[in-house]
């Protein structure tokens, strides 16, 4: 009887720890995928409106092309205020992302801590 139940046994644990490292891969490693390439599109979309590096790589310009001393001032100060919104922004979007991907992560741990404290 032995000769049949311990084949089923190593059956069993190894199917289900192909189970957990398949879950386990496809969450943490299938979730920062999705987190890195929603983050970086939502910041391409950003940049279509905000246009920071556009903004940085004009900043020395005179604004509305003016090239007296007040428009080369003024596009400084202007661009600079830009920037600075955009810098806002975009930190504002990077953390909210981060913080969820947080709760991401630590959902499976959670859902353990749980399992583990109801015993």
């Amino acid at each position: 009887m032995t000769g049949t139940v311990l084949p089923f046994f190593h059956y069993l644990g190894t199917r289900s720890a192909r189970a957990l490292y398949a879950f386990l891969r496809n969450w943490y490693e299938g979730g920062a995928v999705l987190f890195e390439e929603h983050l970086f599109s939502t910041l391409r979309r950003f940049d279509r409106v905000l246009a920071l590096r556009i903004t940085v790589r004009y900043f020395f310009t005179p604004l509305y092309n003016d090239r007296t001393f007040i428009g080369y001032v003024l596009g400084v100060i202007f661009r600079s205020i830009r920037i600075m919104i955009a810098c806002v922004i975009y930190s504002f979007v990077i953390f909210a992302y981060i913080l969820v991907a947080f709760i991401w992560f630590a959902f499976p741990l959670f859902g353990v801590y749980k399992i583990i404290t109801s015993l």
